[in-house]
């Protein structure tokens, strides 16, 4: 059976959760990612009258050429991405998670997908290693 552990890479942050949040961007960028969108999902909740005290901020990501590969493969991997990258505020602490391609994208069950999604994991676990510890 597989848990949520398996599917979650999640990591915690001993930065302030702005601060988090411009790491996760610059190692994104460095790591030769585009931040295609940031979702303030705390702030659009509490906009709607939501009584949700944490803080989250959602960056979609993307690598062109990964992406461009992946739907030369398969254009049903188009419900896939970008991929998400959450940074999270809960009980004080900060959090950096993303759902592992590894995970998902094993739907499709195609070698090149599975290739692909394991390249793209790499660099994620890369970015939010380097964001939540000394790197930037």
């Amino acid at each position: 059976m597989t848990t949520c552990q398996d599917s979650l890479f999640v990591l915690r942050s001993g930065r302030s959760f702005e601060t988090t949040v411009a790491t996760v961007q610059d190692a994104t960028v460095a790591h030769r990612f585009s931040v295609l969108n940031v979702t303030n999902i705390g702030d659009l909740l509490r906009s709607k009258g939501q009584n949700f005290s944490e803080q989250l901020v959602v960056l979609s990501i993307c690598n062109s050429v990964e992406a461009s590969n992946l739907l030369h493969v398969d254009l049903r991997v188009s419900t896939v991405l970008p991929c998400r990258v959450s940074v999270y505020s809960q009980e004080g602490a900060v959090y950096v998670a993303f759902y592992r391609p590894t995970f998902f994208m094993s739907a499709f069950a195609n070698p090149q997908i599975d290739e692909a999604a394991a390249r793209v994991e790499q660099i994620l676990t890369r970015v939010v290693e380097e964001a939540v510890n000394d790197v930037y």
